[in-house]
Formats: C-alpha cells, sequence, structure tokens
C-alpha cells in the first residue's frame, strides 16, 4: 500500500542560484522522494540536483502556465538517513522558489515511473478553469502527483472516482 511518510515545504527563497530543502525527519531507505519546484518565471534551468545520501534524481516533467514554470522529479529507493537536497539552477540564474518535498512508501523499488501527463491553460488569472490531463494508470496501488503553478486565485481540486487525495499543499 502507498502512503505519504512526510511532506515538507520551503517557502520563500528568494532569488537564489542554490536552494535547498531538508525533509523534517530522516528518510526511510528504499522509499522515494517527489521534489516540486515552482519557479516566479519561466526560463530558469535547472544545472544539477544532488542530495547528501547521493540519491539519484531523475526528471518527471516541466512545465509553464501563467508566466511561471514548475519542475517535478523524484528518487526511488533511496538510501535512509537524514537528506538534504541542493539544487543548483543554471548560470547565472537567481530564481524565487518554493520548493515542496515529499517521501512515500510502497512504490516499486526501480522503474516506478510509468506514464506522464500535462496540461496548461496558458492564460493569466483565470478561475474554475479545467485543464485535461490524462494517463490512464493500468495497476492497482499506483500514484498520480500533480504540480500546478499559477497565481492570483488558490486553486481548488477535484478528484475523479476511485482516487484519493494523500496530501494538497501550496508552495
Amino acid at each position: 500500500m502507498i502512503s505519504l511518510v512526510q511532506t515538507k515545504s520551503n517557502n520563500g527563497a528568494n532569488y537564489v542560484n542554490v536552494y535547498t530543502i531538508t525533509p523534517t525527519s530522516n528518510v526511510t531507505a528504499g522509499s522515494h522522494l517527489i521534489l516540486t519546484l515552482p519557479l516566479d518565471a519561466v526560463g530558469y534551468t535547472i544545472a544539477s540536483i544532488v542530495d547528501t545520501q547521493l540519491n539519484t534524481w531523475t526528471l518527471i516533467d516541466s512545465e509553464v502556465s501563467d508566466s511561471k514554470l514548475v519542475y517535478m522529479y523524484y528518487a526511488e529507493n533511496v538510501a535512509g538517513g537524514a537528506t538534504t537536497v541542493t539544487v543548483t539552477f543554471g548560470a547565472a540564474q537567481f530564481a524565487d522558489v518554493s520548493g515542496i518535498i515529499r517521501e512515500y512508501s510502497g512504490l516499486a523499488t526501480s522503474s516506478s515511473l510509468d506514464k506522464t501527463a500535462k496540461g496548461n491553460s496558458g492564460t493569466n488569472f483565470v478561475q474554475n478553469h479545467t485543464t485535461v490531463a490524462s494517463a490512464n494508470t493500468t495497476q492497482n496501488d499506483e500514484l498520480v502527483v500533480v504540480g500546478a503553478v499559477g497565481s492570483a486565485v488558490a486553486p481548488t481540486w477535484a478528484l475523479g472516482s476511485g482516487y484519493s487525495n494523500l496530501a494538497t499543499q501550496d508552495g
């Protein structure tokens, strides 16, 4: 069974080239970490992501919406212990970033990412806008992670039948 172990947001790293985030508690060996990085503007690149346990970080996807950018990365089957994740942006790039890191247990220990999908409203200040992105799951106990970025109005979420919301958090 998939479980959310912990979540931590780190708001307000104003215009930095190197950004760090540390989960609240030690990470459990074999779990997964998912890092969501909402940025204040488009055009930023990620030069590297490393952590103190030397886990491998893989890009899930990135998306531009409402003149903002969000990156999502994951590390699977991680080493346990105190973990600090360090994100370095491209040369001479200083991002206003609010990261969110989540630890999940109960996922496959390898090849855990099988599908991605994304949608984009492409419109500023849209209220009650639904952007549909789909990737049909093919088995039970799959984790669906959503990253969204925008401004003006806090988003609300409506889940489809058969899904449970493990966490919602503003960055």
